[in-house]
């Protein structure tokens, strides 16, 4: 029987939008066109290979020119083949064609093992060509007023009915005009075999206890406009039995979000183990999401395989284990995650084979940091010291102006945490009187906030450190968002041990450099670091370097201002030596309060 085909052909495409349809559409011998079209099964690169398949094979990660003639890679040169006639609006069916099941006798669960019509080669973590019939692209719908754009991505979802979509609620919550995209593949193309089917979002549903932060009950159902039509390649996914369990399975996560750093153009196919409750929330209190993590109920774990993980753009995408008849269930829905690609950390902790844990701090470690945003920019650092105020440097605001100041942050490409965060406006900065840019004495201002800070086990302010306090040969930590050592800007919060250098150590050490010999370290300047690959560095402006007290407790000890390089051996970096201007923070804060 033939397959059933509701695409319109590239030739017809061609003429509907006036082309030059010989031109566009020969290749030596015949015309390019789909492998299923071709009425001689004969293709331009039969004598380079072999194919004892139906499907034509794509090799991904070769240039178009490797793999055949035609410029698109999902078109094949059909040797002898004539132009398709252009009367027709859409492709004559066979008889044959009629007999396909009708919608409602596509069974759920139901997969396509090898794809339909092409075949990849050299690329694992891609899905073939209609292999999860259920996964959808949800995206929103344009605005009427800007015709050039096409709306932008939202999410992935899960088709469970005819009429309904299962997605995350975070993802869709409070956004309108949504587009559910069925039978979607390469969402840089529309010359795929088989027509996708797009409806409006008509309803969200939300569980009626979802919480965004802390995330909680994260899941929502998308009512369609109107019913999807089941085809080979749009088909729904079963739900699972209550209380049923995967633990122990390697499950099928996919999506379109990123791999190494860039969004996906080709649907994701990614291989996970399911992780049970106690061993996640023991490997991620470890890693760094502290001791007041709780896993909430409702989440399952996955993950946890060096480099194999969903990411950031696959929320509301489905987490699909296969039963022993061979059909799949709806085992998750991508909720969320700390980084990509982590091993033994599940849900993307940092890699515990390649980085070492003591770079990055733990989640709600440090309750005292503050990371400064204009608008989505992140600024530099703070600490908080006062309900109503944020201690940072003077030299990281260019103007005060819709600065804000985020409590209780720790990875800055999550937008859920397991505790609430705090976003204050900051209202105005007091910048130091006697404050100069050219050289940065005195580089420190108080950020006044427009409300209180609500104190939490995650915010809590920091101690001062008395006017007379020293912390010369002191080990202290250095917290920031800036560059680590390799030159990258990090999303997690990351963790600094340096040494406190005294004055006159430091002097010398500034005097062998470009400074010259005549370098004046003046007395608002405390020095720390200068060892190789410890250091602050481009971004950690305005963050604190804390040392600990003899009642485990830490002082703010300094302030990131200023460097030389970073993480060069025997250049210390310039702190704010926070002792020295203890009186006059004290008495602004009164002055202002």
């Amino acid at each position: 029987m033939n397959t059933f085909f509701v695409c319109v052909t590239v030739a017809l495409v061609a003429f509907a939008n006036g082309q030059d349809i010989d031109e566009e559409l020969q290749c030596p011998g015949g015309y390019c066109m789909y492998k299923h079209l071709c009425p001689n099964g004969t293709y331009a690169d039969d004598a380079k290979r072999t194919q004892d398949s139906n499907l034509i094979v794509l090799r991904f990660g070769l240039e178009i020119d490797d793999i055949d003639t035609c410029e698109h890679y999902l078109l094949k040169c059909c040797v002898g083949a004539s132009l398709p006639p252009l009367t027709t609006p859409d492709p004559v069916l066979d008889d044959d064609d009629l007999l396909l099941p009708p919608p409602s006798s596509f069974e759920c669960g139901g997969f396509n093992e090898n794809g339909l019509v092409y075949e990849m080669k050299h690329n694992d973590s891609l899905a073939q060509y209609a292999e999860f019939p259920w996964v959808v692209y949800i995206r929103q719908e344009k605005d009427s007023e800007d015709s050039a754009m096409e709306g932008k991505f939202v999410c992935g979802g899960t088709l469970i009915s005819t009429r309904y979509v299962i997605t995350t609620a975070h993802n869709t919550d409070g956004t309108t005009n949504l587009i559910a995209r069925f039978g979607e593949w390469d969402i840089s193309t529309t010359n795929e075999p088989f027509k996708h089917q797009e409806i409006p979002v008509e309803l969200t549903i939300k569980h009626p206890q979802y919480v965004n932060n802390p995330i909680e009950h994260d899941i929502a159902l998308l009512y369609l406009a109107s019913d999807v039509q089941y085809d080979r390649h749009i088909r729904p996914i079963c739900l699972p039995q209550l209380h049923e369990q995967f633990v122990g399975q390697r499950c099928i996560a996919n999506g379109w979000g990123e791999q190494k750093g860039v969004y996906a153009k080709v649907m994701k196919k990614i291989t996970l183990p399911v992780i049970d409750n106690g061993s996640c929330l023991g490997m991620l209190r470890l890693a760094g999401v502290g001791p007041f993590f709780k896993l909430r109920k409702g989440f399952i774990c996955a993950g946890g395989e060096a480099g194999v993980d969903t990411c950031k753009g696959d929320g509301g995408s489905p987490l699909a284990c296969q039963k022993d008849d061979g059909s799949f269930v709806l085992a998750g829905i991508v909720s969320w995650g700390i980084g990509c690609g982590g091993y033994n950390l599940p849900d993307g902790i940092p890699n515990g084979a390649e980085v070492d844990h003591s770079a990055f701090a733990r989640y709600g470690e440090y309750p005292w940091v503050v990371a400064i945003f204009q608008e989505d920019e992140i600024y530099g650092g703070g600490t908080l010291i006062h309900p109503w105020f944020v201690l940072t440097a003077a030299h990281i605001f260019k103007t005060a102006d819709n600065c804000v100041a985020r409590f209780g942050e720790w990875d800055l490409e999550q937008d859920n945490s397991p505790l609430p965060k705090q976003f204050i406006e900051i209202q105005n900065v007091i910048v130091h009187p006697e404050y100069q840019v050219k050289g940065l004495w005195n580089d420190v201002v108080l950020a006044h906030l427009k409300r209180e800070v609500q104190y939490d086990k995650h915010i809590r302010p920091i101690c001062l450190p008395s006017p007379t306090d020293l912390f010369d040969g002191q080990l202290c930590t250095a917290i920031g968002w800036g560059m680590n050592s390799s030159g990258v800007q990090v999303n997690v919060l990351k963790r600094v041990e340096l040494p406190v250098v005294p004055r006159k150590s430091c002097k010398q050490l500034f005097a062998a450099t470009r400074l010259g010999p005549f370098f004046r370290l003046h007395q608002s300047v405390l020095c720390a670091g200068g060892q190789s690959g410890g250091d602050m560095c481009q971004g950690d402006g305005g963050s604190g370097l804390f040392c600990p007290t003899g009642s485990e407790s830490y002082v703010l000890a300094g302030i990131v201002s200023w460097g030389l390089s970073c993480h060069q051996q025997d250049v210390p970096g310039a702190y704010v030596n926070v002792a020295k201007l203890v009186p006059w923070i004290n008495a602004t804060i009164e002055e202002h309060v």
